[in-house]
């Protein structure tokens, strides 16, 4: 299980959905596992007409989870939509901002893809949200 260290930042409008930092220790791993995610994506896209396992996989990522996942700006998201949504939300707050920043309802989102590419491909990790709370070189973690 892999621990993914946060801080809340101080530049979200939403009390009940903070933005969230993830620490810089983190973030390269957040990174490399959604584009792994992606990857697995694409292989069971490609095979969604074999045998019944990647049709059964294929029909669950791309299954809108209105009761599981949070709704996007669209309605309701997959995991598929989940996923690169995060994926491109990762590249614009590092092109922008230069820090990884998600919200609240989307570590828990993310918690859950985690869990359902664990389930399919156990070299995808389960993961955990720890909330950091010390000072490192002047950025407070």
């Amino acid at each position: 299980m892999k621990t993914i260290k946060y801080m809340t930042s101080d530049v979200g409008k939403d009390p009940k959905n903070p933005l969230l930092d993830i620490h810089q220790d983190d973030q390269l791993w957040y990174f490399d596992t959604l584009v792994k995610m992606t990857g697995k994506m694409s292989d069971l896209g490609q095979f969604k007409g074999g045998d019944e396992d990647h049709k059964y996989y294929w029909e669950q990522l791309i299954r809108r989870r209105p009761t599981q996942l949070s709704k996007g700006k669209q309605g309701p998201n997959s995991v598929f939509s989940l996923i690169t949504g995060l994926l491109a939300n990762y590249i614009n707050n590092q092109a922008k901002y230069g820090v990884c920043r998600i919200s609240r309802k989307q570590t828990e989102d993310f918690e859950f893809a985690c869990m359902f590419f664990h389930a399919i491909d156990n070299t995808f990790e389960t993961i955990q949200w720890q909330q950091s709370l010390f000072n490192t070189d002047g950025v407070d973690f």
